[in-house]
């Protein structure tokens, strides 16, 4: 009898937090947490977790679907969790929505890379080379001349 009384309660709680004018509303007539929906059932409620968070419905704690894997991010695109859901970011080198549309950033023809004056760019998926031009010895990103007469050497008779 005591279990029934308190469901019951619960229950009529729950009509009068739906229907009372908001000053008179009850609130939190349930146990169910923030990040859970609560369903009336005659007598009773049930909670359960919404989608991205996992528990008993009481208590609900994030879904990091970045590290379970089931994102359904795509290639050249990171997972960020956020609370509740994802996000898929473009990697560095690409552009778009991060879900389907991603293409490849030409950094050489926007001039976003950071070759030296004296270098070629050559764009690659995702990125870029840089490669000194002939006469400059370098990484790509910095260049200097190359002395051509210091480098003479006697060839043997």
């Amino acid at each position: 009898m005591q279990t029934r009384l308190a469901a019951t309660t619960v229950h009529v709680s729950r009509v009068l937090q739906v229907m009372a004018p908001p000053e008179l509303a009850w609130t939190n007539a349930d146990n169910c947490h923030a990040d859970a929906n609560c369903t009336n059932a005659i007598g009773s409620y049930e909670c359960e977790c919404e989608a991205g968070f996992a528990g008993s419905g009481a208590t609900c704690t994030d879904v990091d679907e970045c590290a379970a894997n089931s994102d359904n991010c795509p290639a050249n695109v990171t997972c960020a969790n956020t609370v509740g859901s994802y996000d898929c970011q473009c990697n560095t080198g690409y552009t778009g929505d991060g879900t389907t549309t991603r293409t490849d950033v030409d950094e050489c023809a926007d001039n976003s890379d950071n070759c030296h004056a004296q270098a070629s760019c050559t764009n690659t998926v995702g990125s870029y080379d840089c490669a000194c031009q002939s006469g400059f010895a370098g990484n790509g990103a910095t260049c200097t001349g190359v002395d051509e007469c210091g480098q003479r050497r006697q060839l043997p008779c």
